[in-house]
């Protein structure tokens, strides 16, 4: 690939000079993360730790947030809001969700079919490469916002 999208022409990549300390970074070696399922994640961390001691240096950028949804209600189409994430991928059990992304919008919320409640205790995963939520938390709403993107000022 040129690195040139040929339909807009503009570049896509890495476009400039990478370094880290004044010093160039060559040879890179890029790691595809099927986000089909969580099972990749945990080998992410598992990598974050080895290469704390690796040379030359790794970067594995991105957090993983996890929490417990507690009032998951069978029966009932919902709606997780990404409003105040930055931009990631969102999990709901081991099910993707999809991508997120706010201040790009449209959509601000990422839906959830009432079948993955399953009338118990579901975890939210957030696989957030920006910056998170302030609060560390996420909402859950009865209805769609597809009124993106956000106005940064607003966060």
């Amino acid at each position: 690939s040129s690195g040139i999208n040929a339909e807009y022409g503009y570049m896509k990549g890495i476009t400039e000079l990478t370094t880290l300390d004044g010093v160039e970074l060559r040879d890179w070696t890029v790691t595809l993360l099927p986000l089909d399922n969580l099972e990749c994640l945990h080998s992410v961390e598992e990598q974050r730790a080895r290469s704390a001691t690796q040379e030359p240096p790794s970067f594995l950028p991105g957090s993983l947030y996890i929490g417990e949804l507690v009032a998951c209600v069978e029966g009932t189409d919902t709606f997780l809001d990404t409003t105040l994430w930055g931009k990631g991928v969102a999990f709901f059990g081991d099910i993707n969700l999809g991508r997120y992304w706010p201040l790009a919008g449209p959509q601000l919320t990422l839906y959830i079919p009432s079948p993955f409640c399953k009338g118990r205790t579901m975890r939210v995963t957030m696989l957030e490469l920006e910056r998170p939520s302030s609060s560390m938390t996420v909402q859950f709403l009865d209805t769609p916002n597809l009124r993106g993107p956000v106005d940064p000022s607003q966060l």
